[in-house]
């Protein structure tokens, strides 16, 4: 797939998400057979959150993630994302849950206050809207808001190695999820785009080398036969 439709600055990548803000939830999940939530999971599981950590859930969309930390009690969790229409949403979660311990910010990630401590940071699904650059900076940011012995797991649509899975995942990504995107947005752009992001990260991707240049100790996993991809970093 061309990759005319790659564009990594913030005004583009916000709107694109608040463009599919209504529908993104249900289309990710119906998308990836409900993989979605299972793989954000074991980004929890990873995670080891223990009571009374202090978390963030960075490109947070509607706090998916969120909800799976607040499931350890007395856990506090702020969440960020620069789509208006995803924190939007993620306020709603937080006041449909009641939680007075969430807070949902709208900013961008790379601009993350440099005085901010976490214990446990996740970050599911939002690697591949950023440049190169842009994640050696992120990997920068990781590194100096996470506390001593913290730890950061993130997750990523990722493309499988083996050529007898990515043939046939190239063409459910390139056209079966726009078409679901056309079904419930009414057009498919939005999700084609999201299908160039995800195949240009698989094929540029360095980031566990970035990790470590800054400081983590890093493992990685693949999901599901490579369909998605697992860091873990720990300082």
């Amino acid at each position: 797939m061309k990759d005319s439709l790659l564009e990594f600055s913030p005004g583009y990548v916000s709107g694109l998400f608040d463009r599919m803000s209504a529908t993104y939830g249900k289309v990710n999940l119906v998308s990836s057979f409900g993989f979605a939530h299972f793989w954000r999971a074991t980004c929890l599981k990873s995670l080891a959150v223990e009571p009374r950590h202090k978390c963030a859930d960075l490109m947070c969309g509607m706090a998916e993630m969120t909800t799976l930390l607040k499931q350890v009690n007395g856990v506090s969790v702020d969440a960020f994302d620069f789509s208006a229409g995803m924190c939007e949403g993620a306020k709603r979660a937080v006041a449909r849950n009641g939680w007075n311990d969430v807070t949902i910010s709208q900013g961008d990630v790379l601009l993350l206050p440099s005085d901010a401590r976490y214990d446990r940071v996740a970050v599911t699904f939002g690697l591949k809207t950023l440049a190169p650059d842009q994640l050696n900076r992120f990997a920068q940011i990781l590194f100096g808001i996470l506390a001593t012995e913290g730890k950061v797991s993130l997750v990523e649509i990722y493309v499988p190695r083996a050529r007898l899975l990515r043939l046939p995942y190239l063409f459910y990504l390139r056209w079966i999820i726009p078409a679901v995107g056309r079904l419930f947005l009414g057009n498919p752009d939005c999700y084609r785009s999201l299908a160039v992001y995800t195949e240009n990260f698989a094929r540029t991707e360095n980031f566990a080398a970035m990790l470590k240049s800054v400081g983590f100790t890093v493992s990685t996993r693949p999901l599901f036969y490579g369909c998605a991809k697992l860091y873990l970093a720990e300082k």
